[in-house]
Formats: C-alpha cells, structure tokens, sequence
C-alpha cells in the first residue's frame, strides 16, 4: 500500500486498493473515488483521501488498511449509498484487518470496542434536504 501524509487529511492513497468486505449490496456503488460491487468487492480509487485513526490513537503501519476500508465504508454510509446496518461489519472489519496486519488482538480488540460504542454519529447520514 503506497500513500502520502497530507495537511488537511492526512493520507492519499497512490493505487487503487480492492478489499473484499463480504458486505453484499443490491447495486452497484460508484462515486469519484469509491466503487463496491453487489459481491462486496469494494474498489478505493487513487487520489482517495481519508484521516487514518481517530480518537486518541495513533497511525501505525498497522492500522492504515485497516482505517482506510474503514473511513471508506462509514463514507458510504454517511453519503446515503450504503445503508448504516452495515456498520458492525465495517468495524469488524477495521478489527480483522488490523490483527492480519500485525496489531495484537487485544488492541484490535479495544479499538473495535470503541468505534462499536462511539462512532456511530461518524457513519449517519450527512445527506440534507430542503
């Protein structure tokens, strides 16, 4: 996984990375950086900005991929193309990531416990009406 530290995110990813989420979808999802296919297959294009780990964590090589198809997925979420039922699997999935990345199960495990109590306001849609 190649990417670059930026200012106002912090990463930008520099390939395109597919990761298989199990997550499958009625349609096909495909905005300007994010496709996921009705298998799951979900396609992070190169340019893709995303902020790494939130709270009070720090980035390490292990937790990148992991918070990457993370910010994704809750991105979808936010911007009404994936429906919020989703969110336990894209938690579970920053956990499973992070520990076939090298994280010690019980980190992964206290990361997981804390996006599954306190970032649900993160994946609610931020999509508005008037």
């Amino acid at each position: 996984m190649k990417y670059t530290k930026r200012r106002n995110w912090k990463y930008l990813v520099h390939e395109d990375e597919r990761y298989e989420t199990g997550i499958e979808i009625p349609c096909k999802i495909a905005t300007e950086y994010l496709m996921m296919g009705p298998d799951g297959l979900l396609l992070i294009h190169k340019g893709y900005a995303w902020d790494g780990a939130s709270g009070p964590t720090i980035d390490t090589k292990n937790t990148m991929l992991g918070s990457l198809v993370h910010d994704a997925l809750y991105q979808l979420m936010r911007e009404g193309y994936l429906d919020i039922e989703h969110r336990k699997r894209a938690d579970e999935l920053l956990r499973d990531i992070m520990i076939s990345k090298g994280m010690a199960k019980f980190r992964a495990r206290i990361w997981y416990r804390a996006v599954r109590k306190a970032a649900r306001k993160s994946a609610r849609s931020n999509v508005l009406t008037a």
